[in-house]
């Protein structure tokens, strides 16, 4: 299991520092906003973080007003994230298809009118 991109030393090191917070229930949910808080890190230096640590803990999460995230200890906990990633998943895929047809639509710039 690795990264698309290489992790920095950094990063590595932000990411040990992001697991001291997740909590392992989730009653005890933390939202990110909490974990940038108390780790000082931006909003995209702890998504980064997150996915860093997914290689090797199963932490999972929740959207919205009382979201946050937390280490899955049921197969329940996972099956309701994966089924949330699936159905982002789809729609990024929908939206993808409809903007690679309006591209075909387009007028490149490259070519002459």
């Amino acid at each position: 299991k690795t990264m698309k991109k290489p992790i920095t030393r950094r990063m590595e090191a932000a990411a040990e520092q992001v697991l001291r917070y997740i909590p392992s229930s989730k009653n005890l949910r933390v939202s990110t906003r909490s974990l940038c808080y108390s780790t000082n890190l931006s909003p995209r230096e702890m998504k980064e973080c997150i996915a860093i640590l997914r290689i090797d803990h199963p932490i999972v999460s929740t959207l919205g007003s009382g979201g946050g995230y937390w280490m899955a200890k049921t197969a329940e906990d996972m099956d309701a994230y994966l089924n949330m990633m699936k159905s982002r998943r789809d729609t990024y895929a929908h939206t993808i298809q409809i903007m690679e047809e309006h591209r075909t639509n387009l007028i490149d710039v490259n070519q002459e009118v």
